[in-house]
């Protein structure tokens, strides 16, 4: 009776898993917008964990691990990333406009994705140095509208967050429990900012490294005046939240900076 159960049971969850896989593979197979972007997020993050494997202990993981391993090292990391900006160029290009053909694009056509993000891949092992040069180069121009992309949106998130407590606050008729925590969140982000800045002053600003000091004074210097602006007059609609989420993302991108210098003696952090 168990292995009669056992066999039905087996028999239920390979046609429901072949019935998974055919409608994957299937034209007409669709997932909602959310469902979409959860999956395009997810890709992102499983493209940067394979980048960070690569970079950082791909010689160790490879079975071929010498100086023709292609996918080790930055060279890796830049061919994983070469493989992931084509699939979303052409993915941009497919979904110009408010079409049917474009929601479909975007929202469907799984598996031709998957075998087209796989070729790339595949085919990002012949790529040549130069070539790998070359797509460096231009991530590195493309990367500061990237960047100013990320401030704007971080902007926007820290108003609507700093809105919705605000709002939450005026229905309590005068109590400061949501305003105190907007001024608590904004304590902590800085005290996290300055704490920061005043690790990398001790850590990659040594003697010689003007450079490294340089940054780090002008983003203590950004941050007070973003700061002092927002909460001035001036500022008709600034806000101390959005001034500390904007601060904490600065420092965020001045410790990112320092500690990709490839300079030793200014970046111990290389030993490590």
């Amino acid at each position: 009776m168990g292995g009669l159960i056992s066999g039905c049971l087996g028999s239920c969850c390979g046609a429901a898993a072949c019935a998974g896989i055919s409608a994957c593979c299937s034209c007409n197979f669709y997932l909602s917008l959310p469902a979409s972007r959860a999956v395009y997020t997810m890709a992102i993050f499983v493209a940067t964990g394979a980048a960070l494997a690569a970079k950082y202990w791909g010689r160790s993981i490879s079975a071929n691990a010498n100086e023709s391993c292609r996918y080790c090292g930055d060279a890796g990391v830049m061919r994983i990333f070469f493989g992931m900006a084509c699939l979303h160029f052409l993915l941009a290009v497919a979904t110009i406009g408010d079409t049917r053909f474009a929601a479909y694009m975007h929202t469907g056509f799984w598996f031709a994705k998957v075998v087209l993000l796989t070729g790339l891949l595949v085919g990002g092992a012949f790529l040549p140095l130069r070539g790998l040069l070359v797509f460096g180069e231009m991530c590195r121009w493309v990367a500061m509208l990237f960047l100013l992309f990320q401030v704007v949106a971080l902007i926007d998130l820290a108003y609507s967050w700093n809105e919705s407590w605000r709002s939450r606050d005026d229905e309590l008729a005068g109590e400061w429990r949501w305003r105190g925590s907007i001024l608590a969140v904004a304590f902590a982000l800085y005290s996290v900012s300055l704490a920061g800045i005043a690790l990398m002053f001790e850590y990659l600003a040594a003697d010689g490294c003007a450079l490294n000091t340089a940054l780090l004074a002008c983003t203590l210097v950004a941050a007070v005046g973003f700061t002092a602006l927002s909460v001035s007059p001036v500022a008709e609609h600034g806000a101390i939240l959005a001034s500390a989420v904007v601060t904490a993302y600065v420092v965020y991108i001045a410790y990112s900076a320092l500690a990709s210098a490839p300079d030793v003696g200014c970046n111990p952090l290389i030993e490590r």
